[in-house]
């Protein structure tokens, strides 16, 4: 399995997707090759809007292709700026491959200065190659994002507790949203390498999603890895009253988990007769009697719909004999059921 993207027409493309200008804000419904609810879509289209990414002169994304190197390290410093100071400017040349003039000289050279660049994880060495049209692996995504918070302190020994960056990067659910199950990645030259490449490298909507995911680990709205979410409250209560929700966090092992102040919460309810109290939006209230699914979402995981009924005011009973009729012998008997209705004849709860 090749790694390099090395033909001339990729080069040429890669030149052409990354030029300076290109980085500037594109709108993201210019992508003919992005449909909502499609693969990185979300992701996509948030940094496009933010301009940190960007798509190509023909007004498509390429999805499925592959992302470079150099590439995603240009995304990223482009991503991280406001939160390390970091610009794309180099003092000199550090690697062969990466000379003056070269469209990611600034990016490379700014990153191997600001100790961007751990040779133990990324495998280069200052004189020699820094490879930059190689596919971008997770590897390469995690040790470019863990040295960059490590020299701007935002990372310290202790949190990293000893772990390595793809370690670090899987506890804090850097890969969360991503499609591991994918067999090929489409080539820049429009092949496809059939290689088991999925778990190893990343292809253009997937390093959005990582990309994505790395701001709002930063913004502390990123839920870690294998932490899940549901919502609870009070399954029957009267319309018009309010009911208190509240949001559950367990860890894999199922330890509590405490969700951070910045946790982004919003609430959704399928029943048009329902909504949430603007002044403390955990609080649902039903306008009249029906049954209303509601779900949570919290940092971009939706829970389980939880099932509340809500019941009319009581206006009566109803009685229900389990026969239609006994014997006139003093001695025969019949259960009653008594329900309470409402005026509409429904069930009253509670």
């Amino acid at each position: 399995m090749k790694r390099t993207i090395s033909s001339i027409a990729a080069a040429a493309l890669v030149l052409g997707a990354l030029a300076p200008a290109a980085f500037a804000a594109t709108s993201a419904s210019t992508y003919t090759d992005v449909t909502a609810g499609g693969y990185g879509a979300t992701a996509i289209n948030s940094l496009t809007s933010q301009g940190y990414i960007h798509g190509f002169s023909d007004g498509t994304f390429k999805p499925g292709y592959v992302v470079s190197r150099g590439e995603f390290l240009a995304y990223l410093m482009n991503a991280l700026e406001s939160t390390t100071g970091v610009k794309p400017v180099a003092n000199a040349q550090y690697y062969a491959d990466v000379p003056p003039g070269n469209w990611d000289f600034n990016y490379v050279g700014a990153a191997q200065e600001n100790n961007w660049i751990n040779p133990y994880w990324i495998g280069v060495k200052p004189g020699y190659n820094f490879n930059e049209n190689y596919q971008a692996s997770f590897g390469d995504a995690a040790a470019f994002f863990v040295s960059a918070l490590e020299a701007n302190g935002t990372l310290t020994k202790a949190d990293l507790n000893g772990m390595s960056p793809m370690a670090f990067a899987q506890s804090i659910g850097l890969w969360d949203g991503v499609n591991f199950t994918q067999n090929t990645l489409t080539t820049f030259q429009g092949g496809t390498d059939t290689t088991a490449q999925q778990q190893v490298y990343m292809d253009r909507a997937t390093a959005a999603i990582v990309l994505n995911n790395m701001l709002a680990y930063l913004q502390g709205q990123l839920l870690p890895a294998g932490v899940t979410v549901s919502v609870t409250g009070g399954q029957s209560i009267a319309p018009g009253t309010a009911e208190q929700l509240t949001i559950v966090a367990k860890t894999a092992s199922g330890a509590t988990y405490t969700l951070p102040s910045t946790a982004m919460v919003t609430y959704s309810v399928d029943n048009a007769n329902g909504f949430f109290n603007p002044n403390m939006p955990g609080q649902f209230v039903a306008s009249a009697a029906g049954t209303y699914n509601v779900t949570a979402t919290v940092d971009g995981v939706t829970t389980a719909a939880l099932k509340i009924s809500a019941y009319g005011a009581a206006a009566g009973l109803t009685l229900t004999p389990a026969t239609a009729s006994v014997a006139a012998n003093g001695q025969s008997t019949d259960a009653i059921a008594v329900q309470v209705v409402d005026a509409n004849g429904n069930a009253v709860g509670n």
